[in-house]
Formats: C-alpha cells, sequence, structure tokens
C-alpha cells in the first residue's frame, strides 16, 4: 500500500521522479505476488498523480494499494487535497496506509498568529500544530529620516510621519482581517505575537483592536524581515506558545544537539546505533520537555 503526501508547493514532477525511481527497485522483490502488487499499486499511483498539473493549496494526499475485506481483494486509488496544509513530503510503501500526518491535522490544535512588521515590508502568518502558513505579505516603501532640506527639514518629518503612521494602521486593519471572526466579536487565534523592528512593533501593538489586543502574548524583537523574520519570531516567543507541536519539537531537537554535543550516552544515530540501542532496551523517545 503505497502512501504519498506533497505539501504546497511540492513540484509534481518530482513526486513522479520519485514513484520512477520506486518502480525500478520494486523489481528486486523477490516474491511474486508482492512484486506485482507493489508495481500494480505504483502504476496505478503514476496515473493518479498525471491528474494534477500543481500541488493544491494544502498539498495532496495519495493513497493506492489492494485492500482486503470480507470480499476478495480490490484496487483502492485516491488522491485529495487534505482538509488543512500538509507540512511535509512523505512517501511509504508499507502493508498499511499511513494516515497519522491527516490525523493530527484534524485534531483539536491551538492556533497562533504572528505579525513581522519591518520598514519595507510586513508578514501575517499563522501556527498550528507543525503547520506554519503565510497568509499575506506586504512591501512598503517609508521614507527614510534624514537631516537635509534646510527650511523644508519639519515638512520632510511630518510627511515621514504621516507616511509611517498610515502605513501602522493599515497593518493592524489586515490585522483585523486575518485574525478576527464572528463580525470582530471574538478573535480567531488563541494568541496573537508581533514581532519587528525599532519602534514599529509598539505602534502596531497600540493601534490593534482591543479584541486583539486582549490576545496579544508577546511582542518579540527581530533582526531580519519576511520569513526569516517570522522563523526568529517563532522561535523568540517558544515560552508563549502553549500546545504547539512546532515548538515542542524544535525544542526536542535542541535538547538532541546538545546532547550530542556533550557526547552524551542518552543520544544517538544512524542506523545500526540506533538498532543496537533498541536491541539492548532503549526507551523510544524522550521525557516531556519543561
Amino acid at each position: 500500500m503505497i502512501t504519498l503526501l506533497l505539501p504546497r508547493g511540492f513540484d509534481i514532477s518530482r513526486a513522479a521522479k520519485k514513484l520512477c525511481e520506486e518502480a525500478g527497485t520494486s523489481a528486486n522483490i523477490k516474491k511474486t505476488a508482492n512484486r506485482q502488487s507493489v508495481q500494480q499499486a505504483i502504476a496505478s499511483a503514476q496515473a493518479k498523480l498525471k491528474l494534477f498539473k500543481q500541488t493544491p493549496p494544502n498539498g495532496l494526499a495519495l493513497f493506492v494499494g489492494n485492500a482486503t475485506g470480507k470480499s476478495r481483494p480490490r484496487l483502492v486509488s485516491m488522491a485529495f487535497e487534505p482538509p488543512q496544509p500538509v507540512s511535509r513530503f512523505r512517501y511509504l510503501c508499507d502493508k498499511r496506509f499511513h494516515v497519522e500526518d491527516l490525523r493530527l491535522l484534524l485534531s483539536d490544535q491551538p492556533s497562533y498568529g504572528f505579525i513581522v512588521i519591518c520598514g519595507d515590508s510586513c508578514v501575517f502568518a499563522s501556527l498550528a500544530g507543525t503547520t506554519r502558513r503565510v497568509l499575506q505579505k506586504l512591501s512598503v516603501e517609508l521614507p527614510n529620516r534624514h537631516g537635509r532640506g534646510g527650511q523644508s527639514a519639519p515638512r520632510f518629518q511630518r510627511l515621514r510621519l504621516e507616511k509611517r503612521a498610515a502605513y501602522v494602521r493599515k497593518v493592524a486593519e489586515l490585522a483585523s482581517f486575518h485574525f478576527l471572526a464572528d463580525g470582530a466579536a471574538s478573535a480567531s487565534v488563541a494568541g496573537l505575537v508581533i514581532a519587528g523592528v525599532a519602534e514599529l512593533k509598539d505602534e502596531l501593538a497600540s493601534s490593534l483592536h482591543p479584541v486583539l489586543k486582549a490576545k496579544l502574548c508577546k511582542t518579540v524583537a527581530v533582526a531580519a524581515a519576511g520569513e526569516a523574520g517570522l522563523s526568529q519570531a517563532i522561535e523568540l516567543s517558544s515560552d508563549a506558545l502553549s500546545g504547539v507541536r512546532l515548538v515542542a519539537e524544535q525544542r526536542l531537537l535542541g535538547k538532541f544537539f546538545e546532547e550530542l554535543a556533550q557526547g552524551s550516552s542518552l543520544v544517538c544515530f544512524g542506523r545500526a546505533e540506533t538498532l543496537a540501542a533498541l536491541e539492548a532496551g532503549a526507551r523510544i523517545g524522550a521525557p516531556p520537555l519543561r
């Protein structure tokens, strides 16, 4: 049974190339019945994949295989766009369909809103579970502060401040559009994080809708704009993002690399080392991170 998950923006041709490679590898399966079953499933998956010119906005889930039940085995072939964005590529050929990632998308997970505001751009994004979604990118050209102009310098300064204030108001309006629900009566996110440089982030925080002000859980300073700044904002606000799986995974990886750098025997990597540790009775996973 083949499970194929493609995240948003994943090149369909890369997935097709992966299936071609697997078709070549399947010729080495010794048992005739298994080899024919796998080759039939791969051929059906290739045909189903040709129906898509590009990956849908939420990604693509494809399941192909021989289903057995009370009746005789029949080939099941289905492809659909998941209700929530798929976060990673997965290809699995196993005795069952792997739906763990899709089940996780359907679970009730808190969603957090992010606004990364800088002098030349602004990014609106949401984070739920392991899914990070960019909602909108906004570009702007604000005049720089300077001491030139002679008697016109005060006028230039006034125009600069007016454009800056208009930019902050625009971002506040878009924040209401993305993160308010039910006619502005409630927020659509469990919390809101504002990130940025200089005083822009503080000016935006004071200009938000009252409902969003109540949801503001952290304001952080970042050194970069755009999606790079978004990554920094998620990392810097991790202590305020309770229940977000992505943050828990990042902490776990951080702990793993910390133990690895210290030469600790509590962690291992590599196929041979991991199998040896499991055979010796090692426990899979890690204790809850605090």
